[in-house]
């Protein structure tokens, strides 16, 4: 110190309390609650607390004790959806309050989340040759309706009688694409019907495929799946599928690739929270490692404390860069050396 000069201390009972008189730069300030000391480095007001001039850069911590302690950052649980076979349209699985359905039609139900795999299922066909006039009151069976020859339709389940073999193609595509939610009829090659199943997937080779109609024939033993068989979904393709509709469709969580045909299910939100996460399946071939997320990473809440805050253990100093909450990681470690 230069001469006359003399040395500022002034003692505070918490960061809290304001300094009461302005005080100069250069000035010590003593905080008993803690043995805290910090140095001014600017004039500060008489309403200025520790806490405003540390936010305002105005002051200097140079002598805080740092307390024994091992702080821990906060981890977010996670959870794993394996995959060992293919996927089914209408299997769902269940994270929190959120359900995702695997689906191949365009159709899924309620509010649930679309995991659209139709771009790797293959749907069921057969095909219907029309290669005479059908009889009043022969029957054509496509999926769960039966179609009655007739006249002239007039009711549902009905199809008109023609003697041309194209105009019977066209009256047999009418009526099914007015009478039925399972299957789908389109013009085929020369004077033939292709019937598709609306829902692709093996389920489609089980869709009933039956006449008993002169002029009329079709391929296969009394199901579709002669022209086409019905192929769903394989795991290969369905996991890097799930990882992207996941990731868009939820609010609370956030899907990745894991090893082989694996998923990562990660709680967006850090903390034991996600711990209680639900994690359930409808599958056949697709199970998580538990009811609950938390199997795979548990989920920990992290240590709170204020930016610039130390603690140290017999291996590391710990401090932290920002404000750490629960959810929060913002502890930094430096390694202790011997000397």
């Amino acid at each position: 110190m230069k001469n006359k000069d003399h040395l500022h201390i002034l003692s505070l009972k918490s960061v809290n309390s304001t300094v009461g008189v302005a005080q100069k730069q250069g000035t010590l300030i003593y905080i008993n609650s803690t043995d805290a000391i910090y140095k001014l480095t600017q004039d500060c007001s008489s309403s200025d607390t520790i806490t405003s001039l540390l936010a305002a850069g105005l002051v200097k911590d140079i002598a805080t004790p740092v307390e024994a302690g091992t702080p821990v950052n906060a981890v977010s649980a996670q959870g794993t959806l394996t995959l060992s076979g293919v996927v089914i349209d209408g299997e769902t699985f269940t994270i929190g309050d959120e359900i995702f359905e695997i689906d191949t039609d365009g159709v899924v139900s309620g509010s649930n989340i679309a995991i659209n795999v139709s771009a790797h299922a293959t749907a069921s066909q057969g095909t219907i040759t029309v290669s005479g006039t059908p009889i009043a009151e022969e029957t054509l069976t496509l999926g769960g309706q039966i179609y009655t020859f007739k006249a002239a339709r007039a009711l549902a389940g009905e199809i008109t009688i023609n003697a041309d073999n194209d105009i019977q193609v066209t009256n047999i595509i009418a009526a099914v694409t007015l009478d039925s939610s399972d299957i789908i009829c389109t013009d085929g090659a020369l004077s033939t019907v292709v019937v598709t199943a609306f829902t692709p997937g093996v389920a489609g080779d089980a869709i009933v495929f039956e006449e008993t109609a002169t002029g009329i024939a079709i391929d296969g033993a009394g199901t579709l799946g002669t022209t086409t068989a019905g192929a769903d979904c394989t795991a290969a393709n369905a996991d890097g599928i799930i990882v992207t509709a996941v990731s868009a469709g939820s609010t609370l969580i956030t899907a990745t690739q894991g090893a082989g045909t694996t998923v990562i299910i990660t709680v967006d939100i850090a903390g034991v929270l996600g711990n209680a996460f639900a994690s359930t399946d409808t599958m056949a071939n697709g199970a998580f490692g538990a009811t609950t997320l938390g199997d795979t990473t548990l989920g920990v809440d992290g240590t709170v404390g204020s930016k610039g805050e130390q603690l140290i253990d017999a291996t590391n100093l710990y401090t932290l860069i920002a404000d750490n909450t629960i959810v929060d990681a913002n502890w930094r470690k430096l390694t202790l050396l011997s000397l």
